[in-house]
């Protein structure tokens, strides 16, 4: 048995047929400028994030922090992207510790009105394969922490 990109239409409801959404690695310099755009912090804040997360990450428990600022200060703009980035974070792209997210993948939010002609569906059957290669070594002791797409088919067949 195995999954297909209908099973991630059927259980998920994100697009299989649009653009797909692929990003790159970002350098440093990149992703301070990705930060103070996209989220409005100044450039001692997302330089601290980086270099606190060693790459190019962010902790989700800051992302969490810097929404409910963005609201507080009725910051739309900004919480929006703030959100978006927690939610792939959470869901789709999520890591094995689940503590963070790849800054990257702000580039996909750079521009709100078009985020819905990304294929999410692709991106996260994609991502789920990958990491289903790296569950085959010896010494990997746990998956990506959103299954939802392995959860269904296994309860299907042992049910």
């Amino acid at each position: 048995m195995t999954i297909t990109l209908d099973d991630v239409w059927s259980l998920l409801h994100l697009p299989i047929t649009r653009q797909f959404c692929s990003t790159e690695n970002l350098e440093y310099e990149d992703l301070v400028e990705i930060l103070t755009t996209l989220f409005g912090v100044d450039r001692a804040m997302a330089c601290n994030e980086l270099n606190q997360s060693r790459g190019g990450h962010v902790k989700l428990s800051w992302l969490r922090e810097l929404y409910d600022s963005c609201c507080d200060n009725e910051l739309w703009e900004f919480a929006t992207h703030a959100y978006l980035l927690h939610l792939v974070g959470c869901t789709i792209f999520a890591n094995k510790r689940a503590t963070y997210v790849c800054t990257h993948y702000l580039e996909l939010f750079r521009d709100l009105p078009s985020c819905y002609r990304y294929a999410w569906g692709v991106s996260a059957f994609v991502y789920l394969y990958e990491q289903l290669g790296d569950a085959n070594f010896a010494n990997t002791k746990q998956l990506v922490r959103y299954l939802p797409l392995l959860q269904v088919p296994f309860y299907i067949t042992f049910c």
